[in-house]
């Protein structure tokens, strides 16, 4: 066992041994579980369809650089249709649930796909009301932040353009133990997981195969939620966590989170014009954010995330430039290097260091009852590009909703949002519940 991870596993322990402790004069429920019985058998789901059309950005180095040579598009079409299925049964202390959907796409480009996925699919056992234990695939949600999870350690990455959107999970074994209390600390609960990364199993959760292991514990405590996050394993670097979440007033809540990562690496592109460079130190994400309802039922979310393993403003601009020097020499060799730094990095959705995120909705303005017209800005905050994406939705159609969005990219040469792939989208979807 190397040296660096010997205090993740200690405090994984140290939070089981408190939690375990902490639920032994709580294991007796003060609530009726029979008031709560469920069905033994449910199945719901949605069937969407959604249109999208695209406008190239087409002296960007993304488009540029994913497009090579061809620059003959200036614009694509795309139709796409899910089907998203979740169920569950219940027989006494077990459940098995699973969700899972199916997706294609049309592409005016010829890039049709079709592809199946499974979301979850796992059997839960509860023996007694605070003490369930799971294996299977689960999508776990930590975390407080709506548009980014810096201490999201077990799941997979936020697209913050749609952050309330279903995400895969992972192969693991987890539990929950949750004792009641009196006093300041009203609630406790330990999650420890075990995630195995074998051949086909999790193979894109890390580079390394073997075990991995995590733990959050949560208090509600003095009316705040906290939570606590360890990771420790063979297929990324130890990292630790801290999150909260109050509600200042009833309709004003504030919420943060702070991650560290041990030996972070990155891919960087040289500036001087050398190859790509590994970099490895320990970074810092953190979050900032606030939720706040008026009285006439406006929904204001604002976050500020900082992101030390993304890439400085001069380090963005160093791959955006490389990108175009590549494109306009065609040589190969620097087009290998800009390919290979745009799939280590830098060409995620926010790839770099300081982020703002304002969403604005209105519920049924002027009386429009079933409308709810929405706003959302991400402002890279070092650069000063950004995204904006007005939308409306309608929901006066029984088990239908319907959704219009429109989304500009704003941005000069070496700005992230600049150098997009696309400056302008436009997106039609309908989803049937059932």
């Amino acid at each position: 066992m190397t040296g660096h991870r010997r205090p993740a596993i200690i405090a994984v322990l140290t939070a089981w041994a408190f939690a375990a402790q902490a639920a032994e004069p709580a294991m007796d429920a003060s609530f009726d579980v029979e008031s709560f019985e469920k069905k033994p058998f449910e199945i719901g789901g949605y069937a969407e369809t959604e249109w999208r059309h695209l406008e190239f950005n087409r002296d960007g180095a993304l488009y540029r650089l994913n497009r090579y040579p061809d620059f003959d598009q200036r614009r694509n079409d795309q139709l796409q249709g899910t089907v998203h299925l979740d169920g569950a049964y219940r027989s006494g202390i077990v459940t098995v649930r699973a969700a899972g959907e199916l997706t294609g796409t049309w592409d005016g480009l010829d890039a049709d796909t079709h592809e199946a996925t499974l979301f979850e699919g796992l059997l839960a056992v509860q023996p007694q009301p605070g003490l369930t234990a799971e294996i299977g695939k689960k999508a776990l949600k930590w975390g407080k932040g709506y548009a980014w999870s810096p201490v999201g350690f077990v799941e997979r990455t936020k697209d913050p353009d749609n952050p309330t959107e279903a995400r895969e999970g992972f192969v693991m074994l987890t539990g929950d133990l949750i004792a009641s209390l009196q006093g300041p600390v009203r609630t406790v609960a330990f999650t420890p997981v075990v995630i195995p990364v074998e051949g086909a199993v999790n193979e894109d959760f890390g580079a390394k195969e073997g075990f991995n292991y995590a733990a959050k514990l949560y208090l509600l405590a003095w009316d705040t939620d906290v939570d606590f996050m360890a990771f420790t394993g063979a297929s990324k670097t130890d990292r630790y966590g801290i999150d909260f979440s109050r509600n200042v007033t009833s309709n004003f809540e504030i919420h943060g989170e702070w991650a560290y990562i041990e030996d972070s690496q990155r891919t960087v592109v040289d500036a001087a014009g050398g190859p790509n460079r590994k970099m490895i130190g320990d970074a810092r994400n953190w979050l900032l954010g606030l939720r706040y309802l008026t009285e006439r039922d406006t929904t204001i979310i604002a976050e500020y995330y900082h992101q030390g393993t993304g890439f400085s403003e001069a380090e963005l601009s160093a791959f955006y430039d490389l990108a175009h020097e590549a494109v306009d020499t065609g040589s190969s060799s620097l087009l290998t290097r800009a390919t290979a730094a745009r799939d280590a990095g830098y060409g995620r959705s926010t790839p770099g260091r300081n982020y703002l995120y304002f969403r604005v909705s209105q519920k049924e303005p002027f009386d429009l009852l079933y409308w709810t017209p929405a706003a959302t800005a991400i402002v890279n905050a070092d650069d000063g590009s950004f995204s904006f994406t007005p939308e409306v939705e309608y929901t006066g159609i029984d088990n239908l909703d319907l959704r219009f969005r429109f989304g500009y990219l704003h941005g000069g040469r070496d700005d992230e949002f600049g150098e997009k792939q696309n400056d302008f989208k436009a997106e039609i979807r309908a989803r049937y519940h059932f």
